[in-house]
């Protein structure tokens, strides 16, 4: 079962046996391996607006399937059963009139981005850290009475990366471009459209990361169609559960890569979307991955299931038809943490974790909270990097401590906030039974799981079977769980994924908190709030 990650910086992919054992990864990183497209952490910035290059995602897609073909180290691919797919959340993919018909008539022997080099009307996908669409926000939360309606309504009230916001943007801005559309699709469902050479649906999941789905109903709104300017068909027609299978690969696709004619394609989803089914956390687990952006999300069932509030999010859930998965999402996470590295602890990991190391559990009382770029949660605030003195007052300049003032100032001030919104803002409280099941690349890094389970105050796990690429190994747990239901005799999808993993535990615990230094996070954390009100609000785009 393969599983692919199409994400901000790379693309990644995940090969699992039937023991649900990892046996393979290979990943394509935008800014290295695709130079000529000259991103920038895998994307274009210009103000505001963040972009990727669409043609960039085919030619990395292509790219990785043809090196595993040619990877004597790979398992063959004539062995796969099922493929699904992880991506970024929320950005969007524009097919031009006409697109439908150069997927059906692909040919094996071409790269596909010469192949689909004309198909996007909008060729610069925007994607999840684009922050410059307030207007649109603002129309979509009016059309249904408010910020809250519209989180009863989708599940979150409008943010600027929310595709519907993005989709309307993209109509008011390029009239033209957008009128040669035919089809409007999520980064999740792009990839398997290129797999099975047309178009895939939306899945509910993802979809629920758009500001346009009624996540009780689990169809459009008809109400946000109409404000973005949008008929469902656009969409493809209603959205599909995660665990559909969406037929079988492509003909040019078995000539070109090698795949089994009956290898099924299993419907993509988004990236903590898989990256919760990968960590298969239980009622009472946070899983945190520690990206691009950071997250933390649990599932929530059947009655428990409560109204979004604050600055949460929930989403369909990926298996569970009962269930959904409630995320905060966090812009600043590991880009920014690289930048505190690279300006600060000279470019190492290993210079950094000396200089966390060696300074005082709380700094002294010296506080920072870097946003370099726009921020999620808190909302609306002013990019910048913000030091605090210890008496909680903005300090202009650097800090007047020690070496690695800044190296901690950021765990912290990340972790910190990170409880704080948790509880205070989304209602979910830590209990004895809490575990935080990490995954994402900071989380091969010991020593900041440290100060993410001090600050929690509870034990930090990891997934044994996923190592740190949680999203595609969600994505190949779901080709699996996909395969597992069309074959039949499972029942319905909870007894099909249940039954995938026996009564197995994958979950290994690698650093329990210091109570000592939790006790000093605890007095930390009710002034968390005064610290971010003291930032300034972010100017409208």
């Amino acid at each position: 079962f393969l599983g692919f990650d199409c994400s901000t910086q790379s693309t990644k992919v995940t090969v699992i046996n039937d023991k649900l054992t990892n046996v393979y990864e290979r990943a394509i990183h935008y800014d290295t391996d695709l130079p000529a497209y000259k991103t920038d952490g895998g994307s274009h910035r210009d103000g505001s607006r963040v972009t990727s290059p669409t043609l960039m995602w085919v030619e990395a897609i292509d790219k990785i399937l043809c090196d595993m073909k040619d990877d004597k180290e790979a398992p063959p691919l004539t062995n796969l059963k099922a493929i699904s797919v992880s991506a970024q959340q929320h950005g969007s993919v524009y097919w031009k009139k006409g697109a439908s018909d150069v997927l059906a008539a692909l040919d094996a022997t071409k790269p596909l981005v010469d192949q689909l080099a004309s198909c996007f009307s909008v060729p610069n996908s925007p994607i999840w850290m684009d922050s410059s669409t307030t207007e649109q926000c603002q129309a979509l939360e009016k059309a249904v009475g408010g910020a809250e309606a519209l989180a009863a309504l989708t599940g979150s009230a409008a943010f600027e990366r929310f595709t519907g916001a993005q989709i309307a943007a993209q109509k008011q801005r390029y009239p033209q471009q957008f009128d040669e559309t035919e089809r409007v699709g999520l980064v999740s469902s792009f990839v398997p459209t290129l797999l099975l050479a047309k178009y895939a649906p939306i899945d509910v999941s993802d979809g629920s990361g758009m500001n346009l789905l009624d996540i009780n109903k689990k169809t459009w709104d008809s109400t946000l169609l109409s404000t973005v300017g949008i008929s469902d068909q656009l969409l493809g027609g209603q959205p599909v559960n995660s665990y559909t299978c969406l037929g079988q690969v492509a003909d040019y696709a078995v000539k070109r890569y090698g795949f089994p004619a009956d290898c099924k394609v299993i419907c993509g989803s988004g990236d903590n979307n898989n990256s919760l089914v990968g960590a298969s956390g239980g009622g009472d687990d946070i899983v945190v991955s520690l990206g691009t952006s950071d997250t933390l999300t649990t599932t929530i069932r059947g009655e428990n299931r409560k109204p979004p509030t604050g600055e949460g999010h929930v989403f369909c859930h990926p298996i569970y038809d009962d269930g959904v998965m409630v995320m905060l999402c966090v812009a600043n996470g590991s880009l920014t943490r690289e930048w505190v590295r690279d300006t600060y602890a000279d470019s190492s990991w290993e210079t950094f974790n000396k200089q966390l190391e060696s300074t005082a559990i709380g700094n002294q009382g010296w506080r920072g909270i870097y946003f370099l770029t726009q921020e999620i949660v808190p909302h609306g605030k002013k990019t910048g990097v913000y030091r605090f003195n210890p008496e909680g007052k903005l300090h202009s300049g650097e800090f007047g401590s020690s070496e690695g003032s800044d190296v901690r100032a950021v765990l912290e001030g990340q972790f910190l906030s990170y409880r704080y919104h948790l509880e205070t803002k989304v209602g979910l409280k830590l209990t004895k039974q809490s575990r935080l099941i990490v995954c994402g690349g900071a989380s091969a890094n010991h020593s900041i799981l440290q100060v993410l389970a001090d600050v929690f105050g509870v034990a930090v796990f990891v997934d044994t079977r996923a190592n740190t690429n949680a999203a595609s190994y969600g994505a190949a747990l779901r080709a699996a769980h996909g395969w597992k239901m069309v074959s039949g005799g499972v029942g319905d999808a909870e007894t099909a994924f249940r039954s995938l993993f026996g009564e197995g535990e994958f979950h290994k615990c690698v650093v329990k908190p210091n109570v000592d230094a939790t006790a000093v996070y605890e007095k930390l954390l009710s002034g968390v709030g005064s610290l971010e009100a003291q930032i300034p609000a972010s100017a409208a785009p």
